[in-house]
């Protein structure tokens, strides 16, 4: 018999180990989260936190202070020299998503903000993990604490450390791909131009790259990449100096750089592991797969990462699920950050075109195409990652073979609306999935819903008795008010019509919405059975 020190070892304190620590704080499930370093990070590192993850952020309430310390970006310009080729506005968003723009916040922040959301000293640094032993029922870590080696037992451990990942390389488990050959320079500084003060701008030119990104204090976020300065050519040390004598080279007027903070490079590469999992060990975030920083999308994939896999794990260790629905952990998040790793390549290759006669091809085909409203709008939902969704997943498909009428489908984003309590009080959708539960929502009207109600309520008992009580109902009613005779558990008012036209409900209508805000299903009353058969195929 062994004795568990947690249920869940989390290693890696970044943004994508404190996101599973929320998680698993707000299930209350045991956990412990360890890093190496002695403290938390000084620097910006990744800027971005893209609308889907505001979205996904919100649910467990935190975005509200993200979006206090942020810098906001509704535009991304693209120049060639001084002439702009297109201005991609992300506001395009705004009947999509309550976050139509760029929360630009140095990922030192957006820590911060995630360390303060768990208890008081949760974070167990200087903590270095040095071994992992697979047991069939447990993990056990080693690990190095104010340098005496310990002994951490879980029932799971969960990488989150980063692209050169221990838990992987004691796992070895294997980081496929290759490096792009394009090296980078970078630095947070300000600058003595007032016009790229609130403006997001890569600049292309045909001797480089140059992208600027506003945030906090003044400082802007530099980025170069110096044709001549690749390969072997690439300094050893990037200095001040170096990033100062590339701009002059390559931005179109005098640019002087000043006060730099902070100052690194790297050399893009895209890489994955084959598998998310080995036995109790999941990999997650930039620890399964990197790529090059195009888009701002690596520390917003590895959050969403964090969501996806935390529920599943807390619904297997507090509801004794089958562990095969953490499987879906993979089948649903590798392909997102496999089509990121391709996406950001053929941008890469796009972007560094050094041809004369192909750079003007390209900026003319960027005139041409990325002006249009309606193409910005696709990019736009792309780059902000609210298109991510999982109906490519066999669960998705057997659950698409029904012959009855399509709804919605499994794997699709669920946006927020707002809805009104029986006392006419606002809430929202998002609100209600803060419990961490499935929402089973019937959408129906006055007359029909006191024999609904007690209906699903009876049924909900024997589901509760058999599997959890992990499924919430959530009775939206087809009116501007109801009799006082109704107290309001569980039931809200569409007053303005949202529901129907955001999550497409109608009378008669249910469905059940996963805690990160996808449809599980969507069906009618007519056929529960949809309901059951879809409760069976994804929880087991």
């Amino acid at each position: 018999m062994y004795e568990l020190d947690t249920e869940v070892l989390i290693v890696g304190a970044g943004p994508t180990g404190l996101t599973m620590a929320n998680q698993l704080n707000n299930y209350g499930v045991q956990y412990q989260i360890i890093d190496q370093n002695e403290q938390p990070s000084l620097y910006s590192k990744a800027l971005v936190v893209h609308s889907r993850t505001l979205e996904l952020l919100r649910i467990f309430g935190v975005t509200n202070k993200l979006m206090k310390e942020s810098t906001i970006g509704e535009h991304l310009n693209f120049y060639y020299r001084d002439e702009r080729l297109f201005s991609m506005d992300v506001s395009l968003l705004k009947m999509k998503t309550d976050y139509p723009f760029l929360s630009i916040l140095p990922q030192s922040e957006t820590e911060k903000i995630l360390e303060n959301n768990l208890p008081d000293k949760t974070v167990q640094r200087s903590t270095k993990l040095l071994d992992v032993q697979q047991e069939k029922d447990f993990v056990r870590a080693t690990v190095l604490k104010n340098g005496k080696e310990q002994t951490i037992t879980s029932k799971y451990i969960i990488g989150c450390d980063g692209a050169h990942s221990t838990t992987r390389d004691l796992a070895q488990m294997p980081f496929e791909g290759e490096s792009e050959n394009v090296s980078f320079m970078l630095g947070d500084v300000k600058i003595d131009e007032p016009s790229l003060d609130n403006r997001l701008s890569l600049i292309s030119t045909e001797r480089g790259l140059l992208f600027f990104a506003p945030f906090q204090n003044g400082y802007t976020r530099v980025i170069v990449m110096d044709f001549d300065k690749q390969g072997d050519r690439f300094p050893e040390e990037v200095t001040f100096k170096e990033i100062q004598d590339s701009v002059t080279k390559l931005y179109p007027e005098p640019l002087q750089l000043l006060d730099p903070y902070w100052l690194s490079s790297f050399t893009a590469s895209h890489r994955h592991v084959p598998s998310y999992k080995d036995k109790r060990l999941f990999l997650v975030g930039d620890a399964a797969h990197i790529h090059n920083p195009l888009g701002g999308q690596g520390m917003n994939v590895g959050i969403q990462d964090a969501i996806n896999l935390s529920w599943k794990l807390a619904y297997v260790l507090k509801y004794q699920l089958p562990p095969r629905l953490l499987d879906t952990y993979q089948e649903e998040r590798k392909p997102v950050a496999q089509g990121v790793i391709d996406a950001t390549e053929r941008l890469i290759r796009i972007m560094s075109i050094q041809n004369k006669y192909a750079i003007k091809a390209r900026n003319k085909a960027f005139q041409l195409i990325l002006n249009n409203g309606t193409i910005q709008k696709q990019i736009a939902s792309r780059l902000s990652q609210i298109e991510v969704e999982y109906t490519f997943t066999s669960f998705s498909k057997r659950m698409g073979k029904s012959p009855k009428p399509k709804k919605v489908t499994a794997g699709e984003r669920v946006p927020n609306i707002r809805l009104y309590t029986v006392q006419k009080e606002k809430s929202e959708l998002y609100h209600l999935l803060k419990s961490g539960e499935c929402l089973l929502v019937m959408y129906t009207d006055e007359n029909s819903l006191p024999r609904l109600e007690s209906q699903v309520r009876k049924a909900l008992q024997v589901f509760y008795q058999k599997v959890g009580t992990f499924l919430t109902p959530v009775f939206i009613v087809e009116s501007d008010g109801l009799g006082t005779e109704y107290t309001g558990d569980g039931i809200y008012l569409d007053k303005n019509g949202e529901a129907k036209e955001r999550l497409g409900l109608f009378k008669g209508d249910a469905m059940i919405i996963r805690p990160d805000a996808y449809f599980l299903v969507h069906t009618s009353f007519d056929h529960v059975g949809d309901l059951k058969e879809a409760l069976v195929n994804y929880f087991g």
